[in-house]
């Protein structure tokens, strides 16, 4: 119904509700970049679990992720990340081992501002904030020719996205 977001460095106050999504009583739309060559993503892959589970399979994505986007951020905070994605300031958030509090507020955030927000892994007819895992990306985002599709195990591999 509704959710918050607060970054305390820039002093941003992202709030969201049935009626929309805002930054700091304005208005946001999730627009940016269409293509992987023009984007931004935001990520905190591979992270510590990650890397154990996975291991170097891990690193090969992550090198994937790094020749696609034009930019790779790291910045540590799944609601921030996806935050960013609403107001157009990233264009495509990818997550792995988050919690419901994590994500919970962002994703109205995401979906109200005009973006996408997918869970990952999640149980069938569980709730969206409740999955391990989310790819989420501004309006528009060509996310089947993505290569972040194939990362985030929405295609298979050597499958067209």
């Amino acid at each position: 119904m509704a959710g918050v977001v607060y970054d305390p460095v820039r002093d941003d106050m992202f709030t969201a509700s049935l009626d929309g999504a805002t930054c700091n009583g304005e208005p946001i739309r999730s627009r940016g970049a269409t293509r992987d060559e023009t984007a931004v993503l935001v990520t905190g892959y591979p992270n510590a679990r990650e890397m154990h589970r996975r291991g170097e399979d891990s690193l090969r994505d992550f090198g994937s992720l790094v020749d696609a986007f034009a930019t790779v951020r790291r910045p540590g905070s799944a609601a921030l990340t996806l935050a960013h994605v609403a107001a157009g300031w990233a264009d495509v958030a990818y997550g792995t081992s988050v919690n419901a509090w994590d994500v919970a507020a962002a994703v109205l955030l995401v979906r109200k501002a005009g973006g996408t927000y997918l869970p990952l892994n999640g149980e069938p007819g569980g709730d969206d904030w409740e999955a391990p895992g989310y790819l989420a990306c501004v309006g528009g985002f060509d996310l089947d020719g993505s290569v972040i599709a194939g990362v985030a195990g929405l295609v298979s591999a050597g499958e067209p996205a």
